[in-house]
């Protein structure tokens, strides 16, 4: 309970004026605080797009709009979207995580003993026109696992993070920044909440 209330309590000051809001959604940091490597995966279930609802239903949206103009482009467009997620996506978020997050380190470590989760609820791609621009944000939950615990769905610690938040022209680009805003203010976060253990 003392690190849920520590945790709890580091939000404003973890965050600062930025408009992302982190929350402990269940376990013990101090399980592993001394634990500095872990694998990233992010995922995507039962994730939401804009007004459009379930990914998929925003996905088939855009590819008959844009098939419509061309064709194939929709094929094109929805084919990098996907490929955004690791190619863009992904990476922002380790970079700023590592950046921040001191001595913390989330990448490709698959044989690492602990994975963070990066599950994606909710995208706002956001839109980009000559005069005016629409941010990208996203809401998401990070869980981390231990690999050796017999119970996949058994997490040892987990937060919810929201409005983090992406500008840019191109879509891919704008949603990615979203995930780098994500990653540094998560690093900031688990920096802070760590050293209130000690």
């Amino acid at each position: 309970m003392k690190t849920h209330l520590l945790a709890a309590g580091l939000l404003l000051a973890a965050i600062g004026t930025s408009a992302q809001e982190i929350t402990p959604a269940g376990g013990k940091i101090n399980d592993i605080k001394d634990v500095d490597t872990f694998h990233l995966v992010l995922t995507y279930d039962k994730c939401r797009v804009g007004e459009a609802g379930k990914e998929e239903n925003y996905l088939k949206r855009r590819q008959t709009e844009l098939n419509a103009k061309e064709a194939g482009r929709g094929d094109e467009w929805v084919a990098s979207w996907q490929a955004d997620k690791e190619r863009h996506y992904k990476r922002k978020f380790i970079a700023l995580f590592n950046k921040y997050a001191e001595n913390k380190v989330v990448g490709d470590f698959p044989n690492a003993r602990y994975k963070m989760t990066v599950n994606t609820t909710f995208i706002e791609p956001g839109y980009y026109a000559v005069v005016k621009m629409g941010k990208a944000n996203i809401e998401a939950d990070i869980i981390i696992t231990d690999s050796q615990n017999p119970n996949p769905k058994k997490f040892v610690t987990k937060w919810r993070i929201t409005e983090a938040v992406g500008r840019a022209e191109a879509t891919g680009i704008r949603v990615a920044e979203a995930y780098a805003d994500a990653g540094k203010a998560f690093g900031i976060y688990y920096r802070k909440a760590l050293k209130a253990l000690k």
